[in-house]
């Protein structure tokens, strides 16, 4: 049974941990229904040196909430002057979403470092 790439309509974001190191991956697929828009969409993003973002799902949900991360991100280090602690940034997406009333489905902290699957 082969399975033809053109058929599958999903998006996956997925992450390892092992000992001192980590790992995330995605598809890089972007398609309306049937058809493949490219195949070069990013949906891992690194929003500081410890922090990675994993977002699946509609292409301009994902760009929105990225955007709106990254300058929440932005700004604490403005104000506080050094960067944002993982747990805090866990903190921040959650109440993000909450308050646009969508939930957080899963997170967990892999020794400094935060995957967060939406």
């Amino acid at each position: 049974m082969s399975q033809n790439p053109f058929k599958i309509n999903g998006g996956a974001v997925a992450a390892v941990m092992g000992d001192n190191c980590i790992g995330m991956a995605s598809d890089k697929r972007l398609g309306v229904q049937f058809q493949v828009i490219t195949d070069n969409f990013h949906k891992v993003y690194r929003m500081q040196e410890n922090i990675l973002l994993g977002l699946s799902g509609l292409a301009t949900d994902c760009q929105t909430l990225y955007k709106k991360l990254r300058y929440k991100l932005n700004m604490y280090r403005i104000r506080e002057g050094r960067d944002m602690t993982a747990n805090t940034f866990a903190h921040l997406v959650g109440t993000t979403l909450y308050s646009h009333r969508w939930g957080l489905r899963r997170y967990r902290a892999f020794q400094g470092a935060h995957f967060l699957f939406l």
